[in-house]
């Protein structure tokens, strides 16, 4: 073939084909952009949700060294980004006693999670705006973000429910009989929570692990 026309025919191809591979090459990145962002965004979700099942287990006396063995390593990614917090040591701690230790120190150290300070919507604002661009991701990675982030509407729920729950108490009409069903609903609604913020750690957790292996 011609030197001539061998080059015509490679112009004529890469003006042909270069926007294709322009815009493949763009959508990779902006796939691995978007992945990073909700990732990213699912982490400090999940880390803050450990929190919330820490104090909740302080304040239903369920906490155990197997389940502070698993909350330590989501305590301890906050500790790290909070200089000022130290509760990866009380759970070292803690971890050092007896079961019937266990229980005892948190009986002590027992605060009073059960107050909207805690319990919080959880937001997810970076997955909420590239919603319409899980299209570009498979099919296994947009189920698994779908039935997190229904999963985290049905908690989000629960925590609206709790949050209605805790404004009656201060009802000063409120009978005193009705008053005690309203605080063991109260308690039933923190236990749903916590279970509900367990199953969700565990998914997210798996969600990042396989991130890492692909």
């Amino acid at each position: 073939m011609d030197e001539k026309l061998l080059y015509l025919v490679i112009g004529w191809v890469l003006g042909l084909f270069g926007p294709i591979i322009t815009t493949f090459i763009q959508r990779i990145y902006q796939r691995d952009d978007i992945k990073r962002g909700i990732i990213n965004e699912l982490k400090e979700v999940h880390v803050r949700m450990a929190l919330l099942v820490f104090n909740l287990s302080k304040k239903d006396g369920s906490c155990s060294k197997a389940l502070l063995t698993w909350l330590r390593p989501f305590i301890k990614e906050y500790d790290d980004t909070h200089p000022d917090v130290t509760l990866t040591q009380m759970i070292d701690k803690m971890l050092g006693y007896k079961e019937e230790d266990i229980a005892a120190a948190i009986t002590i150290m027992r605060d009073n999670p059960q107050q909207p300070s805690y319990f919080k919507s959880y937001k997810l604002h970076f997955l909420d705006a590239h919603i319409q661009s899980l299209s570009i991701f498979n099919i296994d990675f947009q189920r698994k973000i779908i039935e997190i982030k229904n999963r985290i509407s049905l908690l989000n729920e629960e925590i609206e429910l709790f949050q209605f729950y805790f404004a009656k108490t201060f009802d000063n009409n409120v009978s005193a009989e009705n008053h005690k069903i309203i605080v063991k609903n109260i308690d039933d609604n923190a236990r749903n929570v916590k279970n509900q913020l367990i199953r969700i750690i565990k998914d997210i957790s798996n969600l990042i692990s396989d991130g890492k292996r692909g």
